[in-house]
């Protein structure tokens, strides 16, 4: 399974989990699941539709769109309302229920400050991530691109 999650994540995620994490993104009938319980770290509270980078040890923090070491890397998205230091559900690639959430359907969904999105690409000086789109109003995609970049304006 190691040589599964290195191949498509990279090594620096299979080294920064347990192997109960990887157990359960393991493969089902050959198929990953998109599903994993993390930790978050004590200072990070997660809502449904929240972003956030695997850090050290497997805990789950906040992504921010003004600093670069949160929004590089794996990110997952919250799928339940999580408290600072407890286990909880995120996706690494899927559909996540947040009810009446506002943004425009079939727009794409960025990563701002504190692991909210926004449909609205981020404008200098910030770096910017897509990390999905908005599907309809009450539903979010979350599918990261696997590169970030420093926004400029023209």
């Amino acid at each position: 399974m190691a040589k599964i999650i290195n191949s498509i994540f990279g090594s620096a995620l299979e080294s920064n989990l347990t192997q109960d994490q990887i157990d359960d993104i393991a493969a089902v009938d050959g198929k990953l699941t998109r599903e994993v319980d993390l930790t978050t770290t004590a200072a990070n509270a997660f809502t449904a539709g929240k972003v956030g980078f695997l850090a050290a040890a497997g805990t789950v923090t906040l992504a921010s769109n003004a600093a670069a070491g949160t929004i590089e890397g794996l990110l997952v998205m919250a799928t339940e309302t999580i408290s600072g230091g407890t286990e909880g559900t995120f996706v690494y690639c899927g559909p996540v229920t947040v009810t009446s959430h506002g943004l425009t359907v079939g727009s794409p969904i960025w990563v701002t400050t504190a692991g909210a999105v926004d449909d609205a690409e981020p404008e200098d000086p910030a770096l910017a991530r897509r990390v999905g789109y908005v599907f309809d109003a009450n539903t979010l995609f979350f599918e990261p691109e696997g590169f970030w970049y420093v926004a400029e304006t023209v």
